[in-house]
């Protein structure tokens, strides 16, 4: 048996697994969609737990990292956390889960970047354009590049 080449996938990611489903004599793929909160052991023991909301229900799955029954692993969107197991992730329930997202070469993140002020570490949630400054929060970029408290 070959070894599947996955995505390299953190925790507070979020991921697509396409697990391999036997209902009786037929196989059906089964897309589960999560938040990676844990990736525990090494070597060909290495497993990641997703989780997910269904129906206002955390869900959570173990996933062996060498099972045969995965068929891919796409990664939907990385996301900046500061530790490797999320556990505090299943107390909290609708915005409060959001995870920060990681932006790659889009276009508003780079107009942040080359803007006349100096700042360290912007951060903002997907679709909002709510910037921190250690404890001063921008709800608004101005044209000139300047930012309206």
């Amino acid at each position: 048996m070959e070894k599947k080449e996955f995505p390299a996938f953190k925790s507070g990611d979020t991921v697509t697994v396409a697990y391999r489903i036997a209902e009786g004599n037929k196989e059906r793929i089964q897309q589960y969609r999560g938040v990676v909160i844990k990736i525990a052991g090494h070597g060909d023991s290495k497993r990641f737990t997703v989780r997910k909301m269904s129906d206002n229900i955390g869900v959570e799955r173990i996933f062996p990292m060498n099972s045969p029954f995965i068929e891919n692993i796409t990664l939907n969107s990385e996301g900046k956390v500061r530790r490797t197991k999320l556990y505090y992730l299943r107390k909290l329930r609708g915005k409060a889960a959001r995870i920060r997202k990681k932006y790659f070469n889009s276009r508003r993140q780079s107009e942040y970047k080359n803007s006349p002020r100096n700042f360290r570490g912007g951060y903002f949630f997907a679709g909002t354009l709510r910037i921190s400054f250690g404890s001063r929060h921008c709800n608004r970029v101005l044209n000139n590049g300047s930012y309206q408290f």
